[in-house]
């Protein structure tokens, strides 16, 4: 459950603004490169941001990166409460 007590499938079917649906797209992508240490989900790495952007060709300004992080942090601290 998210801060605001929305949990993170509650945003996926959410009506994203213009502005920021291109950000929470590749964030839901981004997030299926998530990794496992065996104990708890972990961070989306940056090497899996600059693939991601790399392979499909999308120049991402640092703001961009910032909010994609921001909405990770958030998704994990959702599934963390949820256990």
């Amino acid at each position: 459950m998210l801060a605001a007590g929305y949990s993170e499938e509650d945003l996926v079917k959410t009506e994203k603004p213009a502005l920021t649906g291109n950000l929470f797209d590749w964030f839901c992508d981004l997030r299926t490169a998530r990794k496992h240490n065996g104990y708890s989900l972990m961070a989306i790495e940056y090497t899996e941001m600059h693939a991601y952007f790399l392979i499909r060709g999308i120049n991402v300004e640092k703001w961009q990166i910032d909010v994609i992080r921001m909405l990770d942090s958030l998704s994990l601290e959702a599934y963390r409460e949820s256990k």
